[in-house]
């Protein structure tokens, strides 16, 4: 390869990498932000696992992390089997971890004082969402009692 072309390459994945770097920089701000409003400590947005486990903890319950962890480690586990019993309970991890998903953007969406439009938000966009949860003016209310209402 011609050297210019390594030197652009290298150029284009350090961009990328700081960009990153930045973006992941950003998110935990907001989630300290977000923590804070929830009365967890701020710190607790830097550290990979325990920043989903606390978001898990201010909107619902940090037990129900441990169980959408091992459904996503079941489910990427058995993924590739050819035994049709391990690709059913792969594909059975796989819903319950999505409906997990949906319900926790649903509740913190509820915790924060918005609805289920909100809610959609988290779920597809949810670094955005969150960023208007820690920076915007949104108030924690407390667990939600049910996803319903």
């Amino acid at each position: 390869m011609d050297e210019s072309v390594v030197a652009f390459l290298g150029a284009f994945m350090a961009v990328i990498i700081v960009a990153v770097i930045a973006w992941y920089v950003l998110y935990a701000i907001a989630n300290m932000k977000l923590f804070a409003k929830a009365g967890e400590a701020g710190w607790k947005a830097w550290i990979p696992f325990l920043n989903t486990y606390t978001s898990y903890a201010i909107c619902w319950n940090g037990s129900i992390f441990w169980i959408t962890a091992v459904c996503t480690v079941i489910s990427g586990y058995t993924s590739q089997s050819q035994n049709t019993v391990l690709a059913v309970i792969s594909f059975a991890a796989t819903i319950a971890t999505t409906v997990i998903s949906i319900l926790k953007a649903i509740r913190m969406s509820k915790a924060f004082g918005h609805g289920n439009g909100f809610a959609i938000g988290l779920l597809f966009l949810e670094p955005i969402f969150t960023m208007i949860l820690g920076f915007g003016k949104s108030e924690y209310k407390g667990i939600p009692d049910s996803v319903k209402g």
